[in-house]
């Protein structure tokens, strides 16, 4: 008869044991997956400041770039990436025009594009459009010694002197621009600007 009467209290103690197992077994889980998601959002975090940054290093306009019009559509494959482009006033007086490829996707091309971006500006601030061939050779050695072999960048660097009408140009294996003008008989001209 004493064990009908404990019969109920076994019960619930086991019941009670089995929640409080299973409570404990998914608060395990829990803060192991909490770990990865934490993790996670911070990649997120730190990828929304990358393309942020991305972002600002591409020109809407160019001030001081009188006599030269351009227009660009940036859609990036993924959240970052290796494609570049820049527009702006050269130390020489003349509009830089550049446009890059990093090979490869995400964070590694966008890292190096950086690289590129900085010393395409940085070289940009001395010497003279003609310099050009020389500037992109020396980019090259300093990118071949710095960056694995699988990795490369193809560039189109050139210098308008609106005044002049004159473009100067190095295309350093990118896809050729296009380069549309209009002739004197009002017709459009359209050149690929290739080697």
């Amino acid at each position: 008869c004493l064990t009908s009467v404990f019969w109920p209290l076994r019960r619930a103690l086991a019941i009670s044991l089995a929640a409080a197992v299973a409570l404990l077994a998914a608060m395990t889980i829990f803060a192991l997956q909490l770990r990865h998601y934490v993790r996670a959002k911070q990649a997120e975090e730190q990828l929304a400041i990358a393309r942020r940054v991305q972002r600002d290093l591409l020109p809407q306009e160019c001030s001081g770039c009188e006599g030269v019009e351009f227009a660009v559509e940036f859609l990036p494959f993924s959240e970052v990436g290796g494609d570049y482009y820049d527009v702006f006033r050269a130390s020489h007086g003349e509009v830089a025009l550049v446009l890059g490829d990093v090979a490869g996707k995400g964070l590694p091309a966008a890292l190096l594009m950086g690289v590129v971006h900085g010393a395409v500006r940085g070289a940009s601030t001395g010497g003279t459009s003609a310099d050009h061939a020389e500037l992109a050779e020396h980019l090259n050695e300093i990118l071949c010694s710095r960056t694995a072999g699988n990795r490369y960048v193809t560039l189109f660097w050139g210098s308008v002197d609106p005044s002049g009408h004159r473009l100067r140009y190095v295309n350093a294996g990118h896809v050729p621009p296009l380069l549309v003008r209009r002739r004197p008989d009002g017709g459009i001209e359209v050149e690929r600007l290739g080697t």
